[in-house]
């Protein structure tokens, strides 16, 4: 099975202990979503984010019992010849403060991280599951023509 994006169910915020987390360290952006791979127990779910260019955001990576909170930004986007919006990612840093539980992964674990990340933020696009239906009943939502996204992650430039 690959990533999906999904709403959050009740038993999947209870199953991850979701509320808590979402109590620490989200900022409220109403219903919560996801983009999951049900058969890896993976997900990520973002955190922190304004949706700007070039902001940091803050997701949280889950697979396979360990945790990895990233501050990344979207460092641009081009449609490539095919059609897919190709989103460039830069890593910032694990988020580190006294709202994230989580302590920061080994260094030699990044290119695995990245690895998840780019095909779970491809999975994701721009918007995950607002881009495909609405948040809530009567909800003013405009359904887009789907788009094929293609991230990558690399490290931040010093």
């Amino acid at each position: 099975m690959a990533f999906v994006n999904e709403w959050i169910s009740e038993e999947d915020m209870e199953k991850y202990h979701l509320r808590e987390i979402r109590k620490k360290m989200v900022a409220d952006r109403g219903r919560p979503d996801w983009v999951r791979d049900r058969e890896r127990d993976m997900y990520l779910m973002q955190v922190r984010g304004l949706g700007q260019a070039n902001e940091y955001e803050v997701w949280l990576l889950y697979a396979r019992g360990k945790y990895a909170a990233v501050r990344i930004y979207c460092a641009g986007s081009k449609r490539l010849d095919d059609g897919t919006l190709h989103r460039r990612w830069r890593f910032v840093e694990f988020h580190k403060s006294l709202r994230c539980p989580f302590p920061e992964p080994p260094q030699e674990d990044l290119p695995a991280i990245f690895r998840l990340l780019e095909e779970a933020l491809s999975v994701y696009g721009a918007e995950g599951m607002r881009a495909i239906e609405p948040a809530y009943p009567g909800e003013y939502f405009v359904k887009t023509d789907p788009v094929v996204y293609r991230a990558t992650i690399e490290p931040e430039k010093k």
